[in-house]
């Protein structure tokens, strides 16, 4: 049970200002609350009513009682007040993780956002916050800095953890690049674009804080990575979608097979290359399967092929260009309570690798590497090269030094990519291996990139006498000078197997 002299919030949409109320409540305060209301003041020394959020939480803040705030309370019967002001809360990290409970549900996946619906106060009420806040004094307080993404992405962890949400589901989502959104982690993890937490879910998963299941998968452009492509039928023949489906005639006598509409004369059928009337189907002609027919270039075919285009960025590609991407229930792993719970994050190698080098997806990747070996096939003049570079941390031993490790891998990844170009392309995968993409490169311009990145790794290592907790190796793969693969998998696992 939480003591009495906690503080309550009650945010209630009948009054403009902030009241304080402390001990007996006078006749004025009551006669401007509704019943539901009033056992809040019976039972606290000191409640905060407030006809917002923001303006409650700000009065208790000047009075030096934050620390003392133990629930917010939201009293109305409007959905669009409860939920505008529970998003506020929650999207502040000062009191992110206070418990809101409401009068009513906002019939929205904002009640994901809620500790519980009650018509006013409960025994029950109070004991649902004291389980919440039992979990979280019982952790150690969050070691970064406030507002920025690791302060976040704890808030976030702590959130499912203190209220025992072991699962977090997408939802489709037309506003987000990817068709999906996770509500919970868009809210805490202070990503602007909707579908943006897909990534940083992704990066904690990376961390075996959460764990994933397949629940779906989308097509994205493989330009822009946005989910909204338009498909389209068109002639093989000249790309025009005026085609339709038409019924064929053949003429036994000459031969000739076309659309039926190019045999109609009136009420008869009339040959329209030897202009011979037809008069008995399966004497002097039959009908063919249907096929499609162009109106613009006049062939015929079976099947039309497919166009894409992106409603995004215009591009147009063929189906086989497009990336499938799978989206995922996310799961807190035992580990990852254990974050919750101390505060900080393990190393994020993808996440350190992705932001100064500014990596794409392997399915990315893949795409571009096809469109090379592509080039390469049809003009031999054209060459380009792969590099990998295997980057492997001792993640035991990280936890002891994380400061000057996490500068150590910073000044690597710094070499790296300071002896890239910005047409290179770059991918992190199996969190050790760094595949580069060098168009237009030859082999000894690709070895002396390598020679000179290897220099300098070995220096930093060496200086900092990390030798046992940072390795590190570097291939390279050149296109046409060595035998080519047909297939991007052979080329990547040729690097690999240097690695």
């Amino acid at each position: 049970m939480l003591r009495e002299d906690f503080i309550p919030v009650i945010v209630y949409d009948g009054i403009s200002e902030t009241i304080v109320k402390k001990g007996i409540p006078d006749k004025h305060l009551l006669g401007k609350l509704p019943f539901e209301v009033r056992g809040f003041l019976n039972t606290f020394d000191t409640v905060f009513i407030s006809g917002s959020c923001e303006g409650g939480l700000k009065k208790v803040e000047e009075a030096g009682l934050i620390d003392e705030a133990i629930f917010i309370y939201l009293f109305s019967e409007d959905r669009n007040f409860v939920k505008k002001n529970l998003m506020q809360v929650r999207k502040n990290t000062k009191y992110a993780l206070l418990p809101v409970f409401s009068h009513i549900e906002t019939e929205d996946k904002a009640d994901l956002l809620l500790d519980g619906i009650y018509r006013g106060f409960s025994g029950e009420l109070v004991d649902s916050a004291a389980q919440i806040w039992n979990i979280l004094f019982a952790c150690d307080p969050i070691v970064y800095p406030e507002n920025t993404p690791e302060f976040r992405k704890i808030l976030y962890i702590r959130y499912l953890y203190s209220r025992g949400i072991e699962e977090e589901r997408p939802y489709l989502n037309r506003l987000s690049k990817y068709a999906f959104s996770w509500y919970i982690a868009h809210t805490f993890l202070g990503v602007h674009e909707e579908g943006g937490e897909f990534d940083e879910l992704e990066l904690l998963r990376q961390m075996r804080v959460l764990q994933s299941e397949i629940a779906d998968k989308t097509s994205l452009c493989p330009s822009c990575a946005h989910y909204n492509l338009i498909f389209k039928e068109v002639c093989p023949n000249c790309r025009s979608i005026r085609i339709e489906i038409k019924e064929f005639l053949h003429h036994y006598s000459c031969g000739y097979i076309g659309p039926i509409d190019e045999f109609i004369q009136g009420d008869k059928l009339v040959c329209p290359k030897c202009h011979e009337e037809l008069k008995h189907i399966g004497v002097d002609y039959d009908k063919t399967m249907e096929q499609y027919y162009c109106s613009d270039c006049h062939s015929s075919f079976t099947e039309p092929d497919i166009s894409i285009t992106c409603a995004n960025c215009s591009k147009e590609w063929k189906p086989e260009d497009v990336v499938t991407k799978y989206v995922y229930n996310y799961f807190i792993t035992p580990y990852g309570k254990t974050v919750a719970a101390e505060g900080k994050l393990p190393l994020s190698l993808p996440e350190e690798v992705s932001k100064i080098l500014g990596t794409v997806s392997y399915d990315v990747f893949r795409f571009f590497l096809n469109k090379y070996l592509g080039l390469v096939k049809r003009y031999p003049t054209h060459r380009f090269c792969l590099l990998g570079i295997t980057l492997e941390i001792n993640e035991s031993v990280y936890s002891l030094q994380p400061v000057k490790l996490r500068k150590i891998i910073k000044s690597i990844l710094e070499v790296i990519r300071d002896n890239l170009r910005e047409t290179d392309v770059v991918s992190f995968v199996e969190n050790k291996y760094i595949l580069i993409l060098l168009a237009e490169s030859t082999d000894d311009g690709v070895l002396v990139v390598k020679n000179r990145i290897d220099k300098l790794i070995t220096q930093i290592i060496t200086k900092n006498n990390v030798e046992e907790l940072i390795k590190f190796t570097t291939a390279t793969v050149c296109v046409p000078s060595q035998e080519k693969p047909s297939e991007p998998e052979e080329l990547i696992n040729k690097l690999m197997q240097q690695l």
